[in-house]
């Protein structure tokens, strides 16, 4: 991860958190082990099955996801492919386990992706998948202190598990969500969804990121190559009517 508020400074994960603040010339480990360290999920070489991935995908006991807030340089959340998931907010000082915390979440369910809120200093967005025992369900669950305690942003109306997610930098109830079958937005911050099929096909996105200067939504998939949805503020403007107006002006 690149720290948002220094260019200069690189996080990186294994089983620790790596830090460097001259762009990867010099490292510190600023955290201890925020893995299980399970030894039976790191033997994939001796497992006796086929041959091990040699990409390392199926190796446990790894950092995934590593997210500095851009409010507060403190603060960082990291998340992991054996289910933990922590906070520091004194810069790696101290860490906080807060993966208990989510309720209704098998153990051990990989954390793929966590986002530091763009908006406030405690909140932050974590989304679990947990495909590789056979469940589907999408995990999108959103806090706002600091991970004590978490609220389900999971409906009905999002298919497929769930990958990443994005906060918008200007309205903090945009949202995106891009799972197994392609992307999905809420303009009321978590509490409905509706999927996106304009321009974009049933694929799975792994990568999102709204590029602050034109407001356009960079788009990844999985093998179905790269998409930016140009001008997110038609979506932003949609909140900003007054409730029961019966004609709405969007910016030109």
């Amino acid at each position: 991860a690149l720290d948002p508020v220094d260019a200069d400074t690189v996080y990186y994960g294994s089983q620790f958190v790596h830090r460097s603040r001259d762009r990867g010339e010099t490292w510190e480990v600023i955290s201890p082990d925020l893995s299980t360290d399970r030894e039976e999920w790191q033997r994939q070489d001796e497992s006796g099955g086929l041959t091990p991935d040699v990409t390392d995908a199926e190796n446990f006991c790894s950092i995934l996801t590593i997210a500095p807030s851009p409010i507060d340089r403190d603060v960082i959340w990291v998340g992991t492919d054996d289910g933990r998931l922590h906070v520091t907010r004194d810069g790696g000082g101290s860490w906080t386990s807060v993966e208990e915390n989510l309720y209704g979440v098998p153990p051990n369910t990989w954390i793929p992706h966590v986002e530091a809120s763009k908006h406030e200093a405690g909140a932050a967005f974590v989304v679990l998948d947990d495909h590789r025992r056979g469940d589907w369900t999408p995990y999108v669950f959103r806090t706002t202190d600091f991970g004590r305690s978490w609220t389900s942003l999971a409906t009905d109306e999002i298919d497929g598990y769930v990958h990443v997610l994005e906060q918008d930098p200007v309205d903090p109830d945009l949202l995106f969500v891009g799972t197994e079958f392609g992307l999905f937005v809420s303009r009321d911050g978590g509490r409905s969804w509706f999927r996106w099929t304009h321009g974009l096909p049933n694929a799975p996105v792994r990568a999102l990121v709204v590029q602050e200067r034109e407001s356009d939504l960079v788009i990844a998939t999985f093998g179905r190559a790269a998409y930016v949805i140009d001008d997110i503020g038609a979506l932003r403007a949609t909140n900003a009517g007054e409730p029961g107006e019966a004609l709405h002006l969007y910016p030109v």
